[in-house]
């Protein structure tokens, strides 16, 4: 399985655990030197940046732009699956962007979305989940189930609450409960 992780460069040794690959993080990426070909050919694509209501790109820890829609559009993503750590990713215009760029799904949720640098906690152990489902056959849908549930074991963490909530999202900015 091909796996894509592009995050702040404070979350990084949570999403390298998380995804079992070294990630992209921004600084230095920023969106002046993004290369949209670099999120061509991966089976998924997990996004740890940051992001705001009415903000079109996302964002590192230093406020500067890291991603934006531009660039999602010039890429292919050949049926690949999103999975969006950000705060307010399932409200981002980025989601129909990845939708236009040819991504099968996008997974995320509304509100602020709760993480730790260091540790495989919510959105990283979300997507650890999502990716060995994945990698054991399991369609993106069962797959983010299974995910859910692992979630709700050690849901006395807010932010294992918080990421099993997550859901599929659809290009118009819906959610899709997955059952």
């Amino acid at each position: 399985m091909r796996i894509f992780a592009y995050c702040t460069e404070s979350a990084r040794e949570a999403v390298r655990a998380a995804t079992g690959t070294e990630p992209l993080t921004s600084p230095p990426a920023r969106a002046a030197n993004f290369n949209p070909a670099w999120l061509e050919g991966h089976d998924l694509l997990y996004f740890r940046l940051h992001g705001k209501v009415g903000r079109r790109g996302w964002y590192n820890d230093d406020g500067v732009i890291a991603l934006a829609p531009v660039h999602v559009g010039l890429a292919r993503l050949g049926g690949a699956v999103v999975v969006v750590a950000n705060c307010y990713g399932a409200q981002s215009p980025l989601v129909r962007a990845f939708y236009d760029a040819g991504a099968r799904a996008v997974i995320g949720g509304g509100g602020e979305n709760l993480a730790a640098a260091q540790k495989v906690v919510g959105t990283d152990l979300l997507v650890q989940w999502v990716i060995r489902m994945m990698r054991l056959g399991a369609n993106v849908r069962r797959a983010l189930k299974v995910a859910r549930l692992r979630l709700w074991l050690t849901g006395w963490r807010a932010s294992d609450r918080d990421a099993a909530r997550f859901s599929l999202l659809g290009g118009d900015g819906n959610y899709e409960e997955v059952t």
